[in-house]
This record gives C-alpha cells, structure tokens and sequence, in this order.
C-alpha cells in the first residue's frame, strides 16, 4: 500500500455498517462543465475554527457515517477512512466483510478553519505487485467546514460530483470523497485519461463547494501535509 499526496480512482459501490449501497459517479461520464477561471479567486477557507484539542477526548472509532470501504485490486480486502471523533483523518484496511480495521495511517487535523475546505488528501490503491505506472484507483478526500449543498471534483474528464456524508462528529463538518482511475501510480494522468486542458497530474485536481447554486469555496490541487 503505497500512500500519495496526489493520485486517482474508479468508479465504485460502496456500503458501510448499517448503510445503505453508496455509489460514486463514475469519471468517464462526468459533466461536461470545466472550472471557470473565476473559482481561482475564490478563498480555500475561511476564519479560524476549533483546535484538535477541543476533540482529544472523544473516542476513536472505525464506524460512523463518514466511513468509506472500497475492495483493494485484486484483493480480497477493504480500504477504509474516516475523520474520528478527535479530530483525526484515518485510513485503514480489513479483510473484506469482516474482522477489525487496521489503521496504516492517521494525523490529526490542525489549524482548522472556521469556513471553508480543509484536510484534502489523495491516496492510491497501489500495490507492490503492480508495474510501474499502473493505472490505480485514487481516493480524493476531503472535510468541508460549514454548511455545504455539494462538492465538485475537477478531474480530466470534467467535473465530477463527490460523495458527501456528515463527520462522525457533526462539530467537524461534512466528508466529501471520490474514486476515479484517471492516474496511474505515479500521480500522472494516464494515456486513456489525458486532456491537455486539465493538466499533467493529480496537483491538477479541483475542490469547489457549492451552497445552493453558488460556488463558495475552492482549492486546486492537494495541499502538503504539516
């Protein structure tokens, strides 16, 4: 399992505990809307919001509606992530179905703002087994401070609406996530994927939240993780 600040994912079906079937929209068929250069002048975020300490004494746990599973490629086993109650992004993985998630990552989420996008990570499915460059499945996730009607995700083929679900703890915000398989294990934009418009790799990538009908809130590319 290889862990990039900057990759792609395909389109899946994904169920939680006592959830009902959540599926993603696939990125072959997204809309056919580009970023208009007007979102680049909008903020990232915005005010000053809660410490991760206010959060340290809530418990952690890997169930709660923000979960994601998703099987690995060829694998029999599911990837997991979640904003924990204490303020913490985790992934995980398990036996497909069962058992208890092991986390091979987590950190907590500093300088939360007040408004806005925070916390934005991609990540491949990646196995060693793989040949270079592969094309791998990619999660895109997120946490969107404040109220939020959808989150779109600029990918080579347009853009694409995210799944969103509340944090375990409402306090946090909402989780927004997406799986596409546009990127290779690198980070580049594959063969199959490729748009000169959009751009070489997943830095190319688009956040933008909407309340209502109305842009609020934009980030391009993934931010480095301090």
């Amino acid at each position: 399992m290889a862990v990039v600040a900057g990759l792609a994912l395909g389109a899946q079906s994904m169920t939680g505990p006592g959830r009902a079937q959540i599926k993603v929209t696939d990125p072959a068929a997204p809309s056919a809307k580009q970023v208009p250069k007007k979102l680049d002048q909008l903020p990232v975020s915005t005010g000053k919001g809660p410490s991760v300490g206010s959060f340290l004494g809530n418990d952690r746990r890997p169930d709660g509606p923000s979960t994601v599973m998703a099987p690995a490629q060829g694998k029999q086993k599911e990837q997991l992530f979640w904003i924990t109650k204490n303020a913490h992004l985790a992934f995980a993985e398990r036996a497909a179905g069962k058992g208890d998630p092991r986390v091979f990552l987590s950190y907590p989420l500093r300088d939360i703002p007040a408004q806005g996008l925070y916390g934005q990570t991609v990540y491949s499915d990646y196995s060693v087994d793989q040949p270079e460059r592969a094309t791998v499945r990619t999660f895109i996730v997120g946490l969107v401070r404040g109220p939020v009607t959808k989150v779109l995700i600029d990918l080579p083929g347009g853009s694409v609406p995210a799944h969103l679900a509340p944090a375990e703890n409402p306090d946090l915000g909402s989780v927004y996530w997406l799986v596409t398989d546009a990127f290779d294990s690198t980070g580049a934009v594959t063969a199959a994927a490729a748009n000169p418009a959009f751009g070489k790799d997943t830095n190319s990538i688009g956040h933008t939240v909407y309340r209502g009908s109305e842009p609020v809130f934009y980030r391009k590319g993934t931010p480095a993780r301090g």
